[in-house]
């Protein structure tokens, strides 16, 4: 379980280019849920946590 306010590794693929930045978690989540993130520079975005400490920037 990833408690609100955490930091992780947020990952954005698409046609085989990987961006990585980090993020913080603007709610508690677990492995398998869609939550919303906050950027360092403030965007709020959805990602999927796919593992301790990362998750997958949907669009």
């Amino acid at each position: 379980m990833f408690s609100k306010q955490e930091r992780i590794k947020a990952l954005f693929k698409e046609e085989g280019l990987v961006i990585e930045i980090q993020a913080t978690l603007l709610s508690d989540a677990d492995v398998g849920d869609v939550v919303k993130i906050r950027t360092e520079q403030g965007k709020v975005l959805n990602a999927k946590i796919i593992s301790s400490k990362e998750a997958i920037i949907l669009e």
